[in-house]
């Protein structure tokens, strides 16, 4: 495509409204949206209007961050059928109506299966909608810092038909986040803001706890090593520790407000990295205003799809790995659970396991779980995240074969090649002293005692 023709091809593309794109959806079609903070909300919206019109329109909004639609309401179901490869606020009570389905993927594992072994999966979709920068004087349009599944969904595993939500507030961004005019089907124009994204808040009780195990984790860290801390507050709020370091590396899924400045200080220069050297590497940043201007064309940040991101292999390609993840719970074998409560799925899986492995399967590398001891019931009563046992059907995150380093705010352990004796000792010892006693009791009554 020449500078001269793209412009033309970009008039012939644009449709007047989102309503008037979403009149090509048809009734058993299967939709996506992009994923966080790329979801096209104005397409979604309209779509969402369409109701009484569709039938049995899959919708899939995985990690949606922004858009409060319709569908997740009692009501839809005849029209619209959401799905979820990762729950969040927005889409978690309808998951709890059974009104919405989730499928368990281990994001890096499961987009690169796809994309290698594409004959063992379903057709690829008949639509992804995304939001996009209006095209540059070449034609080329960016993603923006919210890439997650935009490239697969127009490159690899490329929908039928692409719809692009024009917003002239994405700036450019270093990375695999082009595509060109002559790559998407359809544009609209939107003008209207994109709704901030809401994260969780700690509370007093929370952050105390999160301050000492930030601590204790930065203990771990070593100049020259690459941190891949995960998306929660605890992993991201230990980045704080790290001021002292020289020359470390970065690459996460999620780039969280906060680290920006850190690359600017030098103490993040990714200058012994292995793949990407000298940049910090994610898939989203939840950001804030000012520190978007520290990431627009700046060559030191590269964002990419989650295809890459959270590949276990690209990972463990660089030496000395250090991987930060959260967890909700963890039993007394050292399984961890990081995605539920009990049996009711509270979130997903994510790249947690992909980087956990990464981690492992890196020269030198450690991986971390983290978490407080302890969670303050709607009640206000305390209750402990270290349980002696999973109830039944909760899933299991990381297994306890690869569970490596624990920490919460009573201490830090190396569960490898303990048995499962010395495993419940070094697992109780990281409790909140008022379960310690109640912790072993229920140790002694389980079967592999």
């Amino acid at each position: 495509m020449t500078w001269k023709n793209w412009k033309d091809e970009y008039k012939r593309k644009l449709l007047p409204s989102p309503e008037e794109a979403v009149k090509l959806v048809k009734s058993e079609n299967w939709v996506v949206l992009a994923w966080g903070g790329g979801c096209p909300v104005a397409l979604g919206m309209a779509l969402s209007q369409r109701k009484h019109e569709l039938e049995n329109v899959i919708v899939d909004t995985s990690a949606n961050m922004i858009g409060d639609f319709p569908w997740y309401q009692p009501g839809y179901t005849k029209a619209f059928k959401p799905r979820s490869g990762h729950i969040r606020n927005l889409d978690r009570t309808a998951h709890d109506r059974k009104e919405l389905e989730f499928y368990p993927i281990s994001l890096g594992t499961y987009f690169r299966r796809v994309i290698e072994t594409p004959q063992y999966f379903s057709p690829s979709p008949d639509f992804f909608m995304a939001s996009v920068s209006p095209p540059d004087e070449h034609g080329y349009c960016c993603f923006g810092y919210s890439i997650w599944c935009n490239v697969f969904y127009t490159r690899y595993y490329k929908a039928k038909t692409i719809i692009a939500q024009v917003d002239p507030s994405i700036p450019n961004i270093y990375g695999d986040t082009k595509i060109n005019v002559s790559q998407i089907d359809w544009f609209v124009e939107t003008s209207s803001p994109r709704p901030e994204i809401q994260l969780y808040k700690a509370s007093d009780e929370e952050v105390s706890a999160i301050e000492i195990i930030g601590e204790l984790c930065a203990t771990l860290v070593q100049n020259r090593d690459c941190v891949l801390p995960g998306a929660g507050g605890v992993s991201q709020r230990m980045m704080v520790y790290l001021g002292d370091r020289q020359d470390l590396g970065y690459h996460a899924e999620v780039m969280l407000s906060g680290f920006p400045p850190l690359v600017e200080a030098g103490i993040f220069n990714g200058k012994y990295k292995t793949t990407n050297p000298g940049k910090a590497v994610a898939a989203e940043f939840l950001k804030s205003a000012a520190e978007e201007a520290v990431i627009a064309n700046n060559p030191a940040f590269e964002f990419y799809g989650i295809e890459y991101t959270d590949d276990p292999k690209i990972i463990a390609s660089n030496d000395n790995v250090v991987a930060i993840n959260n967890a909700v719970t963890i039993d007394l074998s050292g399984q961890v659970c990081s995605e539920a409560i009990g049996s009711r799925q509270y979130t997903g899986t994510g790249g947690q396991l992909d980087f956990h492995l990464g981690g492992l399967m890196s020269r030198g590398g450690r991986s971390i779980t983290v978490l407080p001891a302890t969670f303050r019931a709607k009640s206000g009563e305390l209750g402990s995240r270290i349980v002696p046992a999973f109830d039944p059907a909760t899933p299991v995150t990381v297994p306890r074969t690869l569970t490596q380093w624990v920490i919460t705010e009573y201490g830090m352990v190396n569960l490898m090649g303990r048995t499962l004796r010395e495993r419940a000792e070094d697992i109780i010892s990281l409790a909140h002293p008022d379960f310690r006693a109640e912790l072993r009791k229920e140790f002694h009554k389980l079967p592999w005692w």
